[in-house]
């Protein structure tokens, strides 16, 4: 008798619970979770977009009231956009870093250490190189493919050049005489700040030398 909150359960039921539950089991919710694993997965690549690029999407996933009206049709249209920028930005620094790799590729095979290394040395810098190019197509996330690139010039391209050396038909076999180094790594002491005049860039170019020539008279090569 004292019960008096029949028809307050009853709109809960109607206006909430019902759409929600529906929500939840039906295609808004796919559309949702989809939306919602999509920020997740691309958290890194998020930042090499323009800032602001994801608010629709989230401004969508933290409105309480998402389960009414269209609005997951207008999320799902938001979700498609935004995984079009991503795969576009994804895509544009894979092929730059691939375009990278193999330009060094065809650096190696016309190279003199190429041409004097032996045969098996010779598929072994191509087994490695190709393996490197696999590694950047199957990557999503630009981070990571930006520093497969970033290894192969400063430490993977060098270390390919030294194996084709100590690999000379007729050699030992040994290690290099001399050891490759990326011209990336070379620290160049007293080199800092923004190049603004030019005697900067004068005092920078001769530090520059002065730190190539004595690593070229420590007994190294530097590839460039």
């Amino acid at each position: 008798n004292e019960f008096n909150l029949g028809d307050d359960l009853l709109e809960a039921k109607e206006n909430l619970i019902d759409p929600i539950q529906s929500f939840l089991s039906g295609a808004q919710g796919s559309i949702y979770d989809d939306a919602s694993t999509l920020l997740i997965s691309n958290r890194s690549n998020l930042s090499y977009l323009p800032p602001g690029s994801d608010e629709t999407v989230k401004t969508a996933l933290d409105d309480p009231n998402a389960f009414r009206g269209n609005k997951m049709a207008q999320l799902k249209q938001a979700v498609d956009d935004l995984r079009s920028k991503i795969e576009s930005i994804v895509t544009s620094h894979r092929s730059a870093v691939t375009l990278a790799i193999e330009s060094r590729k065809t650096e190696l095979m016309e190279s003199v250490f190429y041409a004097k290394a032996t045969p098996a040395a010779q598929q072994e810098i191509e087994r490695q190189v190709n393996e490197t190019l696999a590694r950047v197509a199957s990557e999503a996330q630009v981070a990571l493919i930006l520093q497969i690139g970033s290894n192969f010039e400063s430490t993977d391209y060098p270390a390919l050049v030294d194996r084709l050396a100590s690999s000379q038909v007729g050699g030992s076999g040994g290690p290099p005489l001399k050891q490759t180094i990326s011209v990336k790594t070379i620290h160049v002491p007293g080199a800092s700040g923004v190049l603004e005049t030019e005697e900067d860039v004068d005092n920078y170019l001769t530090a520059l030398r002065t730190a190539l020539v004595q690593t070229l008279g420590s007994g190294k090569r530097i590839s460039l």
